[in-house]
């Protein structure tokens, strides 16, 4: 996959610690990117940042900027900052779990004890609400730049902050999540 982020990328905003399994990382960066962001973005849109990435009037939308719209100055963080926000909601969810042929293990150590995955959910969700509200400035300034971006005009959204939630019911039905 051609990612638009890397370990390096997410080091400057996110504690990840220092040494990182690379393999881990990209397995959640990949998810991050084909799920959640491709959804925010459209694929007409998605595949058009992702093949001009490298290009100078991609650099603003994907690093974030100061634009004017409407009179006003506005800041945004970019399409990278909102992924890693995405990567970090999973990353948290995963990164002490490790899948062997007898099952899932938690990597523990004789001076630690697991985080009760109820903190762990809420870490997740914070950061999912960081990116999508990282996106609504960004898609401001998408918005007041269409003009820059071939496929940008034709953006609907397939993923809303709703659309993106599973629903779960207890057998019998007497409690959703």
């Amino acid at each position: 996959m051609n990612r638009l982020i890397n370990a390096d990328d997410i080091k400057q905003y996110k504690d990840i610690g220092k040494k990182v399994d690379e393999e881990k990382i990209n397995q959640i960066i990949d998810l991050a990117q084909d799920v959640d962001l491709r959804g925010l973005l459209n694929n007409d849109f998605y595949f058009e940042v992702i093949n001009h990435k490298d290009e100078a009037n991609y650099q603003d939308a994907l690093t974030g900027s100061t634009f004017g719209l409407n009179g006003a100055l506005y800041s945004h963080f970019g399409i990278k900052a909102i992924l890693v926000d995405f990567f970090y909601a999973r990353y948290v969810m995963q990164v002490n779990v490790n899948i062997t042929p007898f099952g899932s293990t938690t990597k523990l150590s004789d001076d630690s004890e697991a985080t009760p995955i109820s903190v762990l959910k809420d870490i997740a969700k914070t950061n999912e609400q960081q990116a999508m509200a990282k996106w609504q400035l960004t898609k401001m300034y998408l918005d007041a730049n269409k003009n820059l971006f071939q496929f940008w005009n034709t953006h609907t959204s397939t993923n809303d902050s709703s659309s993106n939630r599973l629903s779960f019911s207890l057998i019998g039905g007497r409690k959703k999540y």
